[in-house]
């Protein structure tokens, strides 16, 4: 988690500072070959007359 602060009380400069920091965080990241996990499941569905199990990936992206 990653919180931001800044002196201004503007919206728009806040979420374009902090917009810009997260980006620099994942930019430094990627030079050192540092992944991010991203949550995702997968949904097995399975019945009494299928002809085995089926897997559907989902992701929270």
């Amino acid at each position: 988690m990653v919180q931001c602060f800044t002196v201004s009380t503007d919206y728009a400069e806040y979420m374009r500072v902090r917009h810009r920091l997260l980006v620099n965080i994942k930019d430094e990241f990627e030079k050192l070959s540092i992944k991010f996990a991203f949550a995702n499941q997968t949904v097995i569905i399975s019945g009494p007359n299928s002809q085995g199990s089926r897997e559907f990936p989902t992701s929270a992206n």
